[in-house]
């Protein structure tokens, strides 16, 4: 049976000392975050940083967040993916299931968590969560909203989120992870 994970807690990649901090938070995975948390000037540095740690003693199991196949940062990132501390890869802009099958295999059968953040990645869903590796779907939702130009609160997006749900259940996978809440303060999204 399939642990489920209740929270994910994101860390930047150039901020390699909060990784240990974040796994005694009581989260229950750490994503190192290569892509969105981290400036397109740090990225070389950061992944440097990242595999240096992913070597140490310290080390400790990680998700990471890759940046987008489209990017001049992807196929390194794939390489430092091959590491045994990465448990999985959180794959930003999921909408090609071929590519998702490629990084399977590349990765030698390393867990996925496609993020659906796109209209084509939620066209696509059903296609995506089906990719043997696939443990289960993200909703990347900040950017779901800016790609469909959606504004306002969150109910906008309960459609989108209940299609994901039972997208999920078809795939035979768990529930998907909702998407980030930048309120830290206010506990209830959190």
């Amino acid at each position: 049976m399939l642990m489920t994970l209740r929270s994910y807690l994101f860390v930047p990649a150039t901020r390699i000392e909060r990784i240990v901090k974040a796994h005694a938070s009581g989260a229950g995975a750490v994503i190192v975050d290569l892509e969105d948390a981290v400036a397109l000037q740090d990225k070389d540095a950061a992944r440097a940083s990242l595999k240096q740690w992913l070597k140490s003693a310290e080390a400790l199991p990680v998700y990471v967040r890759i940046n987008a196949a489209d990017t001049a940062w992807y196929q390194q990132d794939c390489e430092l993916c091959a590491s045994s501390k990465v448990m999985g890869i959180v794959v930003p802009k999921a909408e090609d299931p071929l590519q998702l099958m490629h990084l399977h295999q590349q990765l030698n059968s390393k867990s996925l968590l496609p993020l659906i953040e796109t209209a084509l990645g939620f066209h696509q869903a059903l296609s995506v969560a089906r990719v043997p590796g696939v443990e289960r779907l993200m909703f990347g939702s900040i950017d779901f909203k800016k790609d469909l130009g959606i504004s306002g609160e969150d109910d906008a997006l309960l459609f989108f989120r209940s299609q994901l749900v039972l997208v999920s259940k078809l795939a035979g996978l768990q529930a998907p992870v909702d998407g980030v809440t930048t309120a830290i303060e206010d506990m209830a999204p959190v």
